[in-house]
């Protein structure tokens, strides 16, 4: 679990974010602990001292980290500037945020292996990249939405259903999988959570 030293890093470019990409996809595979930086640079066809420049191992999983948090922060500051009055704000969000992490099934994968004690060594990941996006929900929905037992119920149940599916689909009940990669079974997958959201706030 050592952390790579490296330099800062180098300007983005299309081939720094293709490095990037490589990265990323080994990070969700494998985790950070079972990436090797020879095995970054071979997936990007780099030299290794090219992803030393990038940032190293540990500068690349942190940009990785970052750029989604990012991301998902404008997205809900965007939604927070379009809401109008008798908007269900919360199903708003909720929607939003499925929307972006079956998109983004390397992020999902990325925190799965965090939970199993994947990059134990940055203790701060939660800290940087997760708390500003809980604060962006927080000032969008308010607390009395956020701290209710109803939104804990929906986010626990929608988060586990999203690790399971990204992670290997969900059955039908014929024995075959909805599969994540094929963007008919997600948007299936899709409409079966929104049903689920109204039937758990409803009973």
């Amino acid at each position: 679990m050592s952390t790579e030293r490296s330099g800062d890093p180098a300007p983005d470019t299309a081939e720094s974010a293709r490095l990037r990409d490589a990265a990323t996809r080994l990070f969700a595979v494998l985790g950070y602990d079972g990436t090797a930086t020879e095995m970054i640079a071979d997936a990007a066809g780099v030299p290794r001292e090219q992803v030393v420049a990038a940032g190293g191992r540990s500068g690349l999983y942190r940009q990785a980290l970052e750029e989604h948090c990012r991301e998902q922060c404008l997205m809900l500051e965007e939604i927070g500037q379009g809401f109008r009055p008798g908007d269900d704000r919360m199903a708003i969000v909720l929607e939003h945020l499925m929307d972006f992490y079956l998109a983004r099934q390397d992020l999902v994968a990325m925190w799965r292996q965090r939970r199993m004690m994947d990059a134990a060594d940055m203790t701060d990941l939660e800290e940087r990249y997760q708390y500003p996006i809980h604060q962006k929900v927080l000032a969008i929905l308010g607390p009395d939405v956020v701290e209710s037992p109803e939104y804990e119920l929906i986010g626990v149940v929608f988060a586990w259903c999203l690790l399971g599916f990204t992670a290997g689909g969900a059955p039908r009940p014929d024995g075959s999988l909805l599969d994540p990669d094929d963007p008919r079974d997600r948007a299936l997958f899709r409409s079966h959570m929104i049903e689920l959201m109204e039937k758990l706030r409803s009973a």
